[in-house]
């Protein structure tokens, strides 16, 4: 007996990301693409990664009631990253780039440490009522 599995976009989104994840993956450990391939796949790929799993969390916040607060931090949180990464890939480490001092990208990684905070603490609160004062 064959069973069916329907194929939705989010599983075809997901499946997306993780094949660019093998791709990450496999260029920083075996070399993939060679030396030539650095920019596209450590800056490109590597920016596309973290924007669509900032959008997979926003997503499921937006799609599911139950503990929409918490994803939705984690969201923010992770969307700050993703933006602080492009700024830093195109404008620091991009063609006349200056690396080293403080520029707006590290403004949006600090900015992504409160939200996961948040998150954490509201996902955690959510199944230990009792200790929630305590945790902040």
């Amino acid at each position: 007996m064959a069973t069916h599995t329907r194929t939705t976009r989010s599983t075809l989104y997901l499946a997306f990301l993780l094949g660019g994840l093998g791709v990450l993956v496999l260029h920083t450990t075996v070399g993939l693409g060679g030396p030539h391939a650095d920019g596209l796949i450590d800056g490109g790929v590597y920016n596309v990664l973290m924007f669509g799993a900032a959008l997979a969390v926003i997503a499921r916040g937006i799609a599911v009631r139950a503990q929409r607060a918490a994803w939705l931090a984690m969201g923010a949180g992770l969307l700050s990253w993703s933006v602080g990464e492009l700024y830093f890939t195109l404008f620091v480490e991009g063609p006349g780039g200056v690396v080293g001092g403080v520029s707006p990208a590290d403004g949006f990684y600090l900015a992504m440490y409160p939200c996961m905070y948040v998150a954490l603490m509201l996902l955690v609160g959510a199944h230990l009522r009792e200790l929630r004062i305590r945790l902040w």
